[in-house]
């Protein structure tokens, strides 16, 4: 495995933050009105509509994909959140952060005691916002002032808002051209050939045929997932990083392709969205190590 790893929905990273510092908006108040009315990524320039719109389409990717995941209880509703853009780039590849805080949706950890609101952070290029949620978590609010959101240090306000996700639709992604098609397939074949990324061949892929998918994504993004589907049903999912860039005559730049061991009803149903909505699609052979020259 190498490289920094680009953290994935699937494994959201949960952080509970303090808002035990820094100056916050809170609903009702003036400074609600003092916001920026567009961003710069990258010397390009985005409207608050635009970024909006892109959060729609993240809540919208996430739901369709996974509809009883962790964002299930925002289904069908309307949401209102406070909007806050951090140009620091404090992410591991170095991305500016768009922070939704939803403040009409109490955490499930929130008790009144201690309540918690949900805090989204989607990393943000000069095409937009990515499709998915970089980090995903709940955040202490006072009790005192029950919907004041506390932004990270740094971060510059972009407003109140509301959304309705009464309807989930399924996603547009990036139409990707032959040429990338046929430099994907040159570099997973490769990495399936090499097949020895763990100490226990156990890990590794089997021999067999295999069924491999790229999920879908934006032209913001910069890794999806990334499915081997055996001929017997086992199923590895990893990720693809750098999925735009397929350096010529390397093996895919692949991390964390381990077996899912319980492939239930709602995977199934994420992986049957998957193959309909995939980017990339083939069939290949693994063979064991002694019969890797007949590797067609």
């Amino acid at each position: 495995m190498k490289k920094t790893v680009f953290v994935c929905f699937l494994a959201v990273l949960f952080l509970m933050v303090g808002c035990n510092a820094g100056k916050k908006p809170s609903q009702g108040s003036d400074e609600t009105t003092a916001h920026l009315e567009k961003i710069t990524v990258n010397n390009k320039v985005f409207s608050i509509n635009e970024i909006n719109n892109g959060i729609r389409d993240v809540f919208n990717t996430q739901l369709y994909y996974y509809p009883d995941g962790l964002l299930n209880q925002f289904a069908y509703k309307q949401i209102e959140y406070d909007l806050y853009f951090s140009s620091r780039q404090v992410t591991p590849l170095s991305f500016p952060l768009v922070y939704i805080f939803v403040t009409n949706v109490e955490h499930p950890l929130s008790t009144e005691q201690s309540p918690r609101l949900y805090r989204f952070g989607v990393c943000m290029t000069e095409y937009g916002l990515q499709s998915y949620f970089y980090e995903s978590g709940a955040f202490f609010i006072s009790p005192q002032e029950k919907w004041g959101t506390c932004p990270p240090e740094g971060t510059k306000y972009l407003g109140h808002y509301s959304m309705d996700l009464s309807r989930i639709t399924q996603p547009i992604h990036e139409e990707m051209t032959d040429q990338w098609k046929q430099g994907v397939e040159t570099s997973v074949r490769l990495y399936m050939d090499n097949n020895n990324f763990y100490r226990e061949d156990s890990k590794n892929l089997q021999e067999g045929k295999y069924n491999v998918y790229i999920q879908g994504f934006s032209q913001s993004d910069v890794d999806s997932t990334i499915i081997f589907e055996h001929e017997n049903g086992q199923v590895y999912q990893g990720r693809y990083y750098f999925v735009h860039e397929v350096a010529e005559g390397k093996p895919a730049d692949l991390n964390h392709v381990e077996r899912i061991e319980d492939v239930d009803a709602a995977y199934i149903e994420y992986l049957d969205k998957l193959k309909k909505n995939a980017a990339f699609h083939m069939v290949y052979d693994v063979v064991g190590q002694e019969d890797s020259s007949i590797v067609p």
